[in-house]
């Protein structure tokens, strides 16, 4: 059973990542949901292989494991830093369009009515 649930983790994660790739099909609001799905799947999937990681420091290491840990180490702080990165970039372009929206009020509230009918 728990092998059943790893390989439908290892497949939502294979579709989620086709999904995410294609970002003009899927807009921005599904596209930042699909991340946070993709997040939640990579940490589901490294707590169900926590055998794995605990048996990192034990046995031999010969060329083949060392390129495949270092590897996935690499590959798990890019997911790491691309989920990181997207929660802060999204907060930064939300401030931003609301100092811009604000920015806007103030500038048509200046501005008087006879001069926009023009």
């Amino acid at each position: 059973m728990k092998n059943q649930i790893k390989i439908l983790v290892d497949i939502a994660m294979t579709v989620v990542l086709i999904f995410l790739m294609s970002y003009e099909l899927i807009g921005q609001t599904n596209h930042e949901i699909l991340g946070i799905v993709m997040t939640v799947l990579f940490f589901v999937h490294h707590y169900l292989n926590r055998k794995w990681l605990g048996k990192i420091g034990h046995g031999r290491y010969d060329a083949y494991r060392k390129f495949q840990t270092a590897l996935v180490i690499l590959l798990s702080l890019c997911i790491v830093c691309q989920a990181v990165s997207g929660i802060i970039l999204r907060l930064l372009i939300r401030s931003i369009i609301s100092i811009l929206d604000s920015l806007s009020l103030k500038i048509s509230s200046s501005v008087p009515s006879s001069s926009l009918q023009k």
